[in-house]
Order: structure tokens, then C-alpha cells, then sequence
């Protein structure tokens, strides 16, 4: 039971792994397009929302293909680890705490629903792989 515990717990860490690798691709792909097409500040926003949601999704899914059908709990975590990596990089960035304001409250429900959504949007539930 130690072992299966260990086992899903690195399972775990390789999705979280993946949903971090795939949304930093999204947001140099997204930089990329933003400065070539010139978008607007509007536009930019808007892309972001969707790469705060994408991957966290994509996240869920693979924690859905691991974990089975009881994964939208773990799969919320996912979301929240996410958003909690996207705060420590806005501290990096910033280089002050700024605390947690209002603005961030959408950002950290986006993390989650994108991940809860992934887990529970397959069309068909398969049991926990071993």
C-alpha cells in the first residue's frame, strides 16, 4: 500500500508537471503572436484567461486517466497548485509582496474550474490505472 501511495503521488507530480510545461508553451506562444500581431491590451487579456483555463484542463484530464472517477478533489488541487506557481512567479516578476488582492480571486477560480472541468468532462469513467 506504501508503494501505491508513492506510485500515485509521482503520477501526480508528472501531471502537474505536464499542466506547467504545456502552459508555459501556451504563454511564449501567446507572447509570440501578441508582439507579431500587435494586439491590443484587451486582446492580450483575453488570451491569457484562456491559457489560465487550457492547461489546467488538459491538467485535469490526465489526473482523470490516473485517478478515475473519484479525481475532481485531486483535480482541484491541481488547479490550486497551479494558480499558487502563477502567484510565486507574479512575486519573482513584482519583487514585492503584493499581497492578495481581488484581481487574482478570478485567476485562482479559472486554475481550478479548467482542472475540475478536465476531470469530469470524459465521456466515459475508466477505472484508476494501476
Amino acid at each position: 500500500e506504501e508503494k501505491i501511495k508513492k506510485r500515485n503521488g509521482a503520477k501526480f507530480a508528472g501531471a502537474f508537471l505536464v499542466t506547467c510545461m504545456m502552459a508555459a508553451s501556451f504563454f511564449f506562444f501567446w507572447a509570440w503572436i501578441s508582439y507579431e500581431k500587435k494586439l491590443s491590451a484587451e486582446v492580450i487579456r483575453a488570451g491569457l484567461t484562456v491559457i489560465y483555463f487550457l492547461p489546467c484542463m488538459i491538467g485535469g484530464k490526465i489526473v482523470k486517466g490516473i485517478y478515475g472517477t473519484s479525481s475532481w478533489f485531486i483535480a482541484l488541487i491541481l488547479g490550486a497548485l497551479f494558480f499558487g506557481l502563477l502567484y510565486v512567479c507574479t512575486l519573482f516578476q513584482r519583487q514585492v509582496m503584493p499581497g492578495f488582492s481581488k484581481d487574482m480571486i478570478p485567476v485562482l477560480f479559472l486554475c481550478m474550474a479548467g482542472a475540475l472541468a478536465g476531470a469530469i468532462s470524459s465521456r466515459k469513467s475508466s477505472p484508476p490505472k494501476k
